[in-house]
């Protein structure tokens, strides 16, 4: 799990490989991401909150756009991602 604290939103990742992004104002489900063919191992938003990017077991890395909910793009790697973070600026991420 994961917030957003500008937009209140708190994304979910389950066994379903499914996640779900809650306003935690409002507790309604904003936001609904499934692509991944096996588990996810993380998550993280952009500084902006515009876009959700989520890691996966199936090696690949995914980015979700908030507004339309699509995939903008995925990225396949050698190996597994098991934890990413970005920096406050938006330029790096590290895998």
């Amino acid at each position: 799990m994961v917030g957003f604290r500008d937009a209140n939103f708190v994304a979910v990742v389950s066994y379903d490989r499914i996640v779900r992004v809650y306003d935690s104002s409002t507790y309604k489900l904003v936001r609904r991401f499934g692509g991944h063919d096996r588990e996810i191992t993380d998550v993280c938003f952009t500084p902006d909150g515009r876009r959700l990017l989520t890691s996966s077991l199936d090696s690949t890395l995914r980015v979700w756009d908030m507004p339309t909910g699509r995939c903008l793009a995925w990225l396949s790697l050698d190996s597994p991602v098991l934890s990413m973070a970005m920096s406050l600026s938006g330029e790096y991420l590290c895998l």
